[in-house]
């Protein structure tokens, strides 16, 4: 079922203008020995440099070489520099947490919030936390497969991240379009045409250009999806896949059964499109020679859908699909 999203995002611009006039805050994570402070947004973080060393490359190269301690040149705190981050708050505490609450807080072996997995690849790419990053790009390429046979896996149920709501994978489709992680973007574009409406599409986003570009993809995406949907149903009349096949053991039944199943694969009510869905004959009343000609002609139909699914969505062949870290 398609499922609506909260209000229209803020602009970026306009969330960071909103930063710079709010009062500065101090977050969870401020400890009275730390020896450094970052500030994301008007948040800042009293942490420790050894500990954000051990996590990330960047920041180890960072603090050794010798910092400035004229504050003149470095901005100083509680006699702590103040290190100036383009990152989100929330991203930046989500990453903190790791590393201080570990997996106490976070449950890293279980479902992982988006939120939660869109931050720790962001900033594990950014900052060379590279067990983060690798966790978070494990999971979305387990609920967003680049073949079919770990599509058929899935099913299509979340084992690894968990969504408050379908319109969500709009966060994945940003992440994977900013960071460069297009293998799993047909599958992700798939999901969040066929479960959102298409109101909530056209009104889902900031006014970035990456957001605009979401936007076309996934309307025009839609469009030829559908579009693929009658091109088939037209191809399996024309092949008079409708009708009882030759050998059918139970015309009276299989006349009407038929044209149903066929119906029912390829059906778009209610903007129900499951091109992908696995083969499920238990969903048919019909014999088994009229089930197995309508099985092999879903089949053939379903592997057509899946190798144009990245064109839908104006992307390169699945092949040339190659993530950052490739």
């Amino acid at each position: 079922m398609s499922e609506n999203p909260p209000l229209k995002r803020q602009r970026t611009d306009d969330a960071q203008e909103d930063a710079e006039t709010q009062p500065l805050q101090r977050s969870r994570f401020w400890f009275d020995d730390g020896n450094v402070i970052l500030q994301a947004e008007n948040t800042q973080f009293r942490v420790h440099r050894s500990v954000l060393s051990l996590h990330s490359n960047v920041f180890k190269d960072m603090f050794s070489v010798p910092q400035p301690t004229d504050p003149t040149t470095m901005s100083i705190a509680d006699g702590c520099p103040v290190i100036t981050l383009s990152d989100k708050a929330s991203d930046l505490e989500y990453v903190l947490s790791v590393f201080y609450e570990n997996i106490r807080a976070q449950g890293m072996l279980g479902l992982m919030p988006v939120d939660l997995v869109v931050a720790i690849i962001r900033l594990g790419k950014k900052y060379e936390i590279d067990y983060l990053c690798d966790e978070g790009l494990k999971r979305l390429r387990v609920e967003f497969p680049n073949t079919l046979e770990k599509w058929d896996t899935s099913c299509h149920d979340y084992s690894q991240i968990k969504f408050d709501g379908q319109w969500e994978i709009s966060k994945v489709l940003q992440l994977c379009c900013e960071l460069s992680i297009p293998s799993c973007l047909p599958t992700a574009y798939l999901l969040f045409v066929t479960r959102c409406e298409l109101e909530s599409i056209m009104n889902m986003f900031g006014g970035s250009t990456v957001d605009r570009q979401i936007i076309v993809q996934s309307v025009r995406g839609r469009d030829k999806l559908i579009r693929a949907y009658h091109e088939v149903l037209q191809g399996w009349t024309e092949e008079k896949l409708l009708y009882p096949s030759q050998h059918c053991s139970s015309i009276l039944l299989c006349s009407r059964e038929k044209v149903l199943a066929c119906r029912s694969c390829l059906s778009i009510e209610d903007g129900n499109m499951r091109p992908l869905d696995p083969w499920d004959e238990t969903d048919f009343d019909l014999c088994k020679p009229c089930l197995d000609s309508l099985r092999v002609a879903y089949e053939k139909a379903r592997e057509k859908f899946w190798a144009d699914l990245p064109s839908f969505f104006g992307l390169l062949p699945w092949e040339k699909l190659k993530d950052f870290d490739a």
